[in-house]
């Protein structure tokens, strides 16, 4: 699944089409939409680091960044190449999707007003580090659903612990299998087949 692609959310595309999308427009108006998309911020981080040009300057940890990044042009563009969620998954992955979604954004939203109120200069970043957690459940649910219906079933029917749940269907946890598709990622755009 490391080569895989979050799809994204069918209000994401049709926010950012009714945007009007120009030289002058505001990052923050693209970034205000994105934001709320996991694959779409997903996307967007792995190809503003892929980006040729960034080799020589540090990583890129956020949506308004990565934009900036990517320009203008480009940025009309890249969500359209990636599935939305209605055709990509449907029945119990599509509500299992949802879930893990919404369960991110929340923990995302939660995490950026902590740091906020903490006053820390990162919480943009907290943000989408955060709403990328759960990274390694999204990938599942999307291209993979039967490991995640074994666990569910394991813990509902079975009553075995979460962890234990996931390391018998998936071989590992889901902050592990998350871990390992960043660093593959990582080192993905460090040899440039990212």
């Amino acid at each position: 699944i490391q080569h895989k692609q979050l799809p994204i959310i069918r209000w994401t595309v049709d926010a950012l089409n009714e945007l009007d999308i120009s030289d002058k427009t505001p990052v923050t108006q693209f970034g205000a939409i994105a934001i709320r998309d996991p694959g779409l911020v997903l996307k967007l981080l792995r190809a503003a680091n892929d980006t040729e040009k960034r080799r020589l300057q540090a990583d890129v940890y956020t949506v308004e960044h990565a934009a900036m990044m990517l320009g203008i042009t480009r940025m009309r563009s890249i969500h359209a190449a990636l599935p939305l969620i209605d055709d990509a998954a449907s029945g119990p992955a599509k509500a299992g999707l949802w879930r893990t979604i919404e369960r991110a954004y929340h923990a995302a939203y939660q995490a950026y007003e902590w740091a906020r109120l903490r006053h820390d200069r990162l919480a943009e970043e907290i943000f989408t580090v955060t709403l990328l957690h759960e990274v390694g459940e999204l990938m599942l649910w999307t291209h993979g659903p039967a490991a995640l219906l074994q666990v569910e079933e394991l813990v509902h029917e079975e009553d075995a612990p979460v962890d234990e749940a996931q390391y018998i269907a998936l071989g590992c946890s889901l902050p592990e299998l998350s871990l390992a598709l960043a660093e593959g990622w990582v080192v993905a755009i460090a040899i440039g087949v990212g």
